[in-house]
């Protein structure tokens, strides 16, 4: 199990080659990584995937975008597109500079995929597909670091069939984008932009919808629909999603991770973390450090 991580980006990979050997099962979820690039640094990734014709890499972008670069394409990838490399083949990713970008990359191996694969219509004419902003997939993928990183019994089952849906839902997305899109989306893609980067919870959600133009009413129903998650709890996932990000990336004190969050107090930050995660802070950082 790897954990690395510098002063200028998030790096969180888990390797499965070592969950249990008990998990005797055809699929293998090879690894999952979680990485965010700070907006002033410029850094290409390289994928290659094995050459096992049941080999594949897939690529979720989650903010920001960059540049997609194969042997037979190059285009602009943005928030929600989510990308495959098939065996054998390798792409270079190159994030936008002067702007921050996050993205799930997961590398597995395994026949079932190439079947499932053949049945969906996500990939058969690209490589790449947009299917927009999606906390659901966004959460199922940030789950299965999360199960890598246990590393129990039953894992690798749980991890494949995470997999599997998330690239359900993608397809489903996929195939109904012809539907007339609600005029309003637009307005959401701002409001999610606004909460991603108020980490204190300073806004309130009925302050973003003010701020788009619309009811907050309207706001709630769109966004939930839309993202798989009221506008309330989204901020309430993107905070504890930093507080794990500074817990396991810095040697920040837990008062300051709790004050960088917009909490009065420690006690406040450890009551809201424990409600979510079962443990402290403190306890989880000790954990996955």
């Amino acid at each position: 199990m790897q954990f690395s991580n510098s002063t200028n980006k998030e790096n969180i990979t888990f390797n499965a080659n070592e969950i249990k050997k008990s998990d005797n099962y055809n699929c293998k979820c090879k690894s999952v990584v979680y990485k965010t690039i700070k907006s002033e640094n410029y850094e290409t990734l390289t994928i290659k995937t094995d050459n096992n014709i049941n080999s594949y890499d897939f690529l979720f972008i989650t903010e920001g975008g960059g540049i997609y670069k194969s042997h037979n394409t190059t285009q602009e990838i943005k928030v929600g597109s989510i990308c495959i490399i098939k065996s054998g083949e390798k792409i270079e990713f190159i994030p936008t500079i002067g702007k921050k970008t996050s993205y799930y990359h997961i590398s597995v191996v395994c026949l079932q995929y190439t079947l499932f694969l053949e049945k969906i219509d996500l990939f058969q004419n690209s490589s790449i597909a947009n299917i927009g902003q999606n906390v659901v997939i966004e959460n199922i993928f940030s789950n299965m670091i999360q199960i890598l990183k246990e590393n129990k019994s039953g894992s690798e089952a749980v991890l494949n069939t995470s997999l599997f849906l998330a690239l359900s839902i993608a397809n489903y997305k996929l195939l109904n984008c012809h539907e007339k899109e609600d005029p309003n989306i637009e307005k959401i893609n701002t409001a999610v932009e606004i909460l991603r980067h108020d980490t204190t919870t300073k806004i309130s959600p009925e302050e973003v919808a003010e701020r788009i133009g619309i009811s907050y009413s309207l706001f709630r129903r769109i966004f939930k629909e839309t993202m798989g998650t009221s506008p309330a709890q989204y901020q309430m996932d993107i905070r504890l999603k930093k507080a794990q990000e500074l817990l396991t990336t810095t040697n920040y004190s837990i008062a300051k991770i709790g004050m960088t969050l917009g909490f009065s107090d420690t006690a406040q930050f450890s009551t809201f973390f424990r409600k979510r995660q079962n443990m402290t802070p403190r306890e989880y950082r000790n954990k996955h450090k």
